[in-house]
């Protein structure tokens, strides 16, 4: 891990922010579903993608993050 990228370039980052965003679509119900129980099911499923992409990012990653330019 000698080299450096920027941390938007990262895959565990990205599983994070689409953990985050199952996380809030189950809260606020910001999903095209209508039933409650749809709701939640639908943020469960976004943020069980995004724990898997933050498993394989973390497996796979081989540089470093920057948080600057």
């Amino acid at each position: 891990m000698n080299e450096a990228k920027h941390f938007l370039m990262s895959k565990t980052i990205w599983g994070v922010l689409i953990s985050l965003a199952g996380v809030v679509m189950s809260k606020f119900g910001l999903t095209p579903f209508d039933e409650a129980t749809a709701q939640t099911l639908a943020g469960e499923i976004v943020s069980m993608i995004g724990a898997v992409v933050v498993v394989i990012g973390r497996i796979t990653a081989q540089t470093s993050l920057k948080a600057g330019k």
